[in-house]
């Protein structure tokens, strides 16, 4: 048997017989064996300490951790995150929230809302063995636990949770691949491709060989992309007043309509390509606010 002292009347313990730990704990004369439902001794030791908190809290009248019922802290940072992140990501985490807690209401708590105080990492690597069992790739069963990670610390700042049970989990590996890169030949046909007009193909070929122009400034977009390595909602949301044509620089910044990837606004040296680029559009923008309009809507 192991038996760990956490102080004078609560221990970690674990039979000899059994891998999960359980906590001996003598609170105003009583004692009490509470199970962890947990083999981590890592993670076992982290609830015992809280529990025992807990415990002293109670006779010395100090407030608690509140409980926190998962969908609670959910909605708490349901508003958190709208307005730190995008309306696309706040979408996808939420999504991935809500499956996890779909998980845990179908194998832990049987129906019953789950408390956070109830999610362990064996737990949370139950779902990883789901996720797996379902035909999910390492890399998105990854994204999975940065989603879960992320919600956690968001609790843990906001006293809903003691720790972040997800950072005893491990990530699935991942071979390191190099990203791949275009030849210049390819960048060539690409932007060749581009700016040629759309074939119309009407019913029963009627209107075959007839074009039309493209309805966004494809070609202008993609060599804009690969010489500056701007995002596509960098180049949709961008306006003249993002350029210095003079000073040769391009400025990427956080707009009311669309959030930068990573909340920082940067700038980049646009080449003579971009330049003369941008020059050509500009001359023909009309009172546009927007470099890279669409025909429909104008800009």
């Amino acid at each position: 048997m192991v038996r760990l002292e956490i102080d004078r009347s609560a221990f970690l313990c674990k039979r000899a017989d059994s891998r999960v730990w359980y906590l001996d704990l003598t609170e105003a004369g009583h004692r009490s064996r509470l199970s962890l439902h947990t083999t981590l001794k890592d993670h076992a030791l982290s609830i015992a300490r809280r529990l025992t908190d807990e415990a002293r809290a109670r006779q010395w009248g100090i407030p608690l951790l509140r409980a926190s019922p998962f969908r609670e802290a959910l909605d708490e940072y349901r508003a958190h995150a709208a307005i730190r992140n995008t309306p696309r990501t706040v979408e996808l985490n939420l999504s991935n929230l809500e499956r996890f807690r779909a998980f845990l209401l179908d194998t832990v708590t049987a129906g019953r809302e789950p408390r956070l105080s109830e999610i362990s990492p064996d737990r949370i690597e139950s779902y990883v063995a789901r996720r797996k069992q379902e035909g999910l790739s390492h890399t998105t069963i990854n994204r999975d636990l940065g989603t879960l990670s992320t919600f956690f610390n968001f609790a843990v700042e906001r006293g809903r949770a003691r720790a972040n049970p997800v950072q005893r989990v491990k990530p699935m590996p991942v071979p390191k691949r190099f990203p791949r890169t275009l030849e210049p030949e390819q960048v060539s046909a690409l932007l060749f491709r581009a700016g040629r007009p759309v074939p119309l193909l009407g019913r029963g070929g009627k209107g075959r060989g007839n074009v039309r122009p493209r309805m966004t400034p494809l070609r202008d977009m993609i060599l804009f992309a690969v010489n500056t390595g701007a995002r596509l909602g960098e180049m949709l949301y961008m306006e003249w007043s993002d350029d210095d044509l003079k000073a040769e620089r391009i400025l990427f910044r956080n707009k009311p309509e669309n959030r930068l990837k990573d909340h920082a606004d940067r700038q980049v040296r646009a080449n003579e390509a971009v330049l003369d680029m941008l020059r050509r559009r500009k001359l023909s923008a009309g009172g546009s606010r927007w470099v890279f309009p669409s025909v429909v809507g104008g800009g």
